[in-house]
């Protein structure tokens, strides 16, 4: 997985999943996305997303000094329950 960051930076995927037809791509996102979060290590995690749609997100990094609040996965509900497996062991993976 590639890493891109900056407030001026374009949004690329860094890794993606697929089975040959469909397509999620992972993005890196974090609480200093828009460049106002004043902790000096901000949150860090993923964000899985199909066809603009996002899926699930997780964060393996809290931020600040203890970096609190790690290995967080949310999955959207309105999938069908075979996906939300996919997407927690790929999550799972990612952390």
């Amino acid at each position: 997985m590639n890493s891109v960051r900056g407030s001026n930076t374009k949004e690329i995927y860094e890794a993606l999943l697929t089975d040959g037809e469909r397509k999620i791509f992972i993005f890196s996102t974090g609480s200093n996305k828009n460049g106002d979060d004043k902790r000096s290590m901000p949150a860090l995690g993923y964000k899985l997303m199909e066809n603009g749609e996002l899926l699930c997100e997780l964060q393996y990094y809290g931020g600040g000094i203890l970096g609190m609040n790690k290995n967080i996965i949310c999955i959207y509900k309105d999938l069908d329950a075979k996906f939300k497996l996919i997407l927690a062991a790929a999550a799972t993976a990612n952390l």
